[in-house]
């Protein structure tokens, strides 16, 4: 991961994109120390909608505990979605 996810807002809009796919290792980097509303304004201020979430990694075949670390991950990316206003 070269650039964060502040630093690639700014870039998909310069290159003219209008929805972009976050990557969920980025978002969640930047949940450590900013908060949902904190992308969402940086996506309007860049007329930028985000279109999708991508993705939850090594999903199967996991243990008990394993899934529920995955439970609590969809969960966080759920909830950032619903108020980013991400669809996917």
């Amino acid at each position: 991961m070269h650039a964060d996810l502040s630093t690639d807002i700014p870039a998909a809009s310069a290159a003219g994109y209008d929805l972009p796919e976050i990557w969920s290792a980025k978002l969640y980097q930047y949940h450590e120390h900013q908060t949902a509303s904190d992308l969402k304004d940086e996506l309007h201020a860049a007329n930028l909608e985000p279109y999708s979430i991508n993705s939850i990694e090594r999903i199967t075949f996991r243990t008990d505990a394993d899934y529920a670390r995955i439970k609590a991950e969809c969960e966080l990316l759920s909830r950032v979605a619903s108020e980013i206003g991400c669809p996917y």
